[in-house]
């Protein structure tokens, strides 16, 4: 994926959560090298502050 790639990702999930009545925080990205750091952290901050909706979104092919 490239940065462009991601950057129109990440303008979809925030269109989606304006649209859908949410607030966006943070976009946490995954990499093969840091598996699973990110999910990890992703977890730590849905159960520190209650987050009630988690969006994935899977750029594989």
């Amino acid at each position: 994926m490239t940065d462009g790639e991601l950057a129109d990702i990440n303008a979809q999930l925030e269109e989606f959560a304006q649209v859908e009545g949410f607030a966006m925080g943070t976009i946490y990205t995954e990499g093969t090298d840091t598996t699973p750091a990110a999910f990890e952290a992703q977890i730590a901050v849905v159960n520190r502050y209650e987050v009630t909706t988690v969006v994935i979104a899977n750029t594989t092919p």
